[in-house]
């Protein structure tokens, strides 16, 4: 034992002699005092024991807490699809509705169609139909969303049919600025594959790409339009009805003999799901028009400053 150790037994040992050889009332009051000072630290010790046995019997709430969000979460993730689906409807009925005012137009009657496929080389260009001649859909039949124009008919089949869309460039439509008689030509820009990623301008529905622009040519020299203004067709020719909405301006361009204006599609080409072909009545004057016909632009004199 070494001498640190001898000592301290030594001092316990006189200690506990001294305590022994007092009176009782002494030891009582010393007795009294240790407690007093321990009393903290038992306190303390009883309270960090009671706090660890009520985590470990809270252990199965936070299980059932961890459960209870699991399926919120799941509960919230079906609302939201639930909440896509209803706009897809809102969205539908609204078309429905527009179609439904069409209908009361003279010589009008309209076909619901679904697109039942899109190739994405040519996504811009064309899409496929499910209505065909059997539906008594023919070539040049004008096809519509709401009151905006998509395109026409290039390919009949018996139960399906090719639509041409107004954003390729064979595509042309004689077209009106709004609150002018301002005629020109509107036609497509070319085509653009969704897969590929532009990196710059506004991309439509999330796709990431770059929806082409549509052209207005042939416009009065002295045109005054400008950016912001509507642009619809103008029902010149023998293919589309009048007033049906192509786009807006986004740019204006004089040349020295014509001016030409680029305009922001008013569909998203993305998004098509469902459209109506507008199939002419027998009584319509200029009837059918031979596969590849196009609109023709104003003789030259009939649009105004």
């Amino acid at each position: 034992m070494s001498r640190v150790n001898l000592i301290a037994l030594l001092l316990v040992a006189g200690l506990v002699t001294g305590l022994m050889l007092l009176p009782g009332e002494r030891v009582e009051r010393i007795r009294h005092t240790v407690l007093g000072w321990a009393s903290p630290w038992l306190r303390a010790k009883d309270a960090t024991g009671t706090l660890v046995d009520g985590l470990v019997a809270q252990k199965p709430s936070y299980e059932k807490l961890e459960e209870e969000h699991r399926r919120l979460y799941q509960e919230v993730q079906h609302l939201r699809t639930l909440n896509r689906s209803l706009d897809d409807l809102y969205r539908q009925n609204n078309e429905l509705r527009s179609a439904l005012n069409l209908r009361k137009l003279p010589n009008f009657e309209l076909v619901a169609a679904e697109v039942i496929s899109r190739d994405s080389s040519t996504w811009y260009n064309s899409l496929v139909i499910d209505k065909g001649v059997r539906d008594g859909l023919g070539v040049n039949d004008p096809v519509i969303v709401e009151t905006k124009l998509v395109g026409k008919i290039s390919v009949a089949g018996p139960d399906s049919s090719v639509v041409l869309l107004v954003t390729d460039e064979a595509c042309k439509v004689t077209a009106r600025v709004m609150s002018t008689t301002y005629l020109g030509i509107s036609e497509g820009q070319g085509s653009q594959s969704p897969s590929v990623a532009t990196g710059q301008g506004e991309t439509q529905g999330g796709r990431g790409t770059l929806a082409p622009r549509l052209r207005l040519r042939y416009l009065d020299k002295f045109a005054k339009i400008q950016p912001g203004m509507s642009v619809y067709s103008s029902g010149q020719g023998r293919v589309y009805p009048p007033n049906l909405e192509l786009g807006k301006i986004v740019s204006v361009k004089s040349g020295d003999i014509t001016t030409e204006a680029e305009i922001e599609p008013a569909i998203d080409f993305s998004r098509l799901e469902f459209v109506f072909v507008i199939r002419r009545g027998a009584g319509e004057a200029g009837g059918k028009t031979e596969p590849g016909a196009v609109e023709s632009p104003a003789p030259d004199g009939e649009a105004k400053r």
